[in-house]
């Protein structure tokens, strides 16, 4: 159950007992089975809440709070859990919850009292910290995710258009012309055409 509790207190110490039992038993067999439906057939009788076609990636197997997680339907889970914590020497735990069509990115981090709402991603990479929020429908990136509605705007590439287009044509006619300086003796790059003596220039060698 969610809670908080002293470091030196039973109940951690039976937390701590179930967490070593989990890292080296439980964890060490379920990698035979990561990336098939097998996965989610035990982590729900070890207590976690898993919908129907839920995709557990590769990493699912090192969740270490079984019970503490919830994954609703048709969910996609790529990333790593840290449904507890460790904090002046208080242990705390809390749920984490994934919505309906949510999306978790590969090696994103998720802590505790975390929510990712229906039909939302958290882009890969990124860390969610601890009771954060990621709205439903939206896109969250970010190390950590700032804010409770806080996304990450994709860049669109806008098409080329095709030659003789009268887009590009509109934008040739918009465009002022440079003038061009009249060729000659006088002529300079600026354009203005300047007199000059060539007795003044001396005679070539």
């Amino acid at each position: 159950k969610p809670g908080i509790h002293g470091l030196w207190s039973s109940w951690c110490s039976r937390w701590d007992y179930l967490y070593v039992l989990w890292w080296f038993s439980a964890r060490l067999a379920l990698v035979r089975v990561e990336g098939t439906p097998f996965l989610n057939m035990v982590l729900r009788l070890a207590g976690s809440r898993i919908g129907r076609d839920v995709l557990l990636c590769h990493g699912a197997t090192q969740i270490v709070d079984p019970d503490m997680l919830h994954f609703a339907d048709r969910s996609t889970v790529a990333c790593h859990f840290q449904a507890h914590s460790f904090e002046d020497r208080v242990l705390k735990l809390d749920h984490v919850r994934i919505g309906v069509d949510a999306n978790a990115g590969e090696n994103a981090v998720v802590f505790y009292g975390a929510e990712i709402g229906d039909g939302a991603t958290l882009e890969a990479g990124s860390v969610l910290m601890k009771r954060g929020t990621v709205a439903a429908g939206t896109v969250a990136c970010g190390v950590p995710v700032q804010g409770r509605l806080s996304g990450c705007r994709r860049r669109v590439r806008r098409p080329i258009p095709p030659c003789g287009s009268s887009n590009r044509s509109r934008s040739r006619r918009s465009r002022p012309r440079p003038r061009r300086a009249p060729q000659g003796d006088g002529a300079n790059p600026n354009g203005r055409v300047q007199s000059c003596d060539r007795a003044s220039l001396g005679s070539p060698r």
